[in-house]
């Protein structure tokens, strides 16, 4: 408490707005097959920490909140639960196995299923509901909608507070030409370029 300054959280939501507007993070470069749907829920489980009982519990939420075919599992780097995925397949919903850009999952979806991955966050930073359903640097603080199993942190922070706090005062960045260390910023500028 007390790093939260108003100019810290004005560069914060400045930086974000550009970060979502500029599409900037993810595999953006996969442009992958995504399914003509729109308003859907995307469980994504292609997250490192997505084990077995996570994916099973993220399937679950997926089917108690929305129809089968408004749902899409995101399942590109999955390869020892094929079961699950037919289940899920079997029971009307889009699968896609091919890697995906994360800004087209994220503009298509009402919601993201999130084991707490990047997609995850850059969800939360687009403004999309998210469901945690593992712990991370964005659960916990009453953004997300958390499964049970995920801790809850004493605070509430906003969105800027979590992404200044992450992007802007945990995080030191490079500028890959000149070698020498960067500001956020520069580093948005450099990858919306690319």
């Amino acid at each position: 408490v007390g790093w939260e300054t108003p100019e810290l959280l004005d560069r914060a939501a400045a930086i974000r707005c550009e970060l979502v507007a500029r599409r900037v993070g993810g595999d953006w470069w996969n442009e992958g097959a995504l399914p003509r749907r729109a308003n859907c829920a995307f469980v994504v489980i292609d997250e490192p920490v997505t084990d077995a009982s996570r994916t099973r519990a993220m399937l679950r939420a997926a089917f108690a909140e929305n129809s089968p075919e408004n749902i899409v599992v995101v399942a590109s780097k999955l390869r020892d639960r094929q079961s699950l995925l037919e289940t899920a397949r079997s029971r009307g919903c889009a699968i896609v196995t091919a890697p995906v850009d994360p800004w087209r999952v994220i503009e298509s979806a009402e919601r993201i299923y999130s084991a707490g991955g990047e997609i995850g966050f850059l969800a939360l930073l687009a403004g999309r509901e998210v469901r945690c359903f593992g712990d991370s640097y964005y659960s916990g603080w009453g953004l997300t909608a958390d499964d049970e199993t995920v801790a809850q942190r004493p605070l509430r922070r906003t969105v800027d507070q979590i992404f200044a706090a992450a992007g802007l005062l945990a995080t030191r960045c490079v500028d890959p030409y000149r070698r020498a260390g960067a500001a956020f910023e520069d580093v948005v500028a450099i990858l919306a370029d690319w």
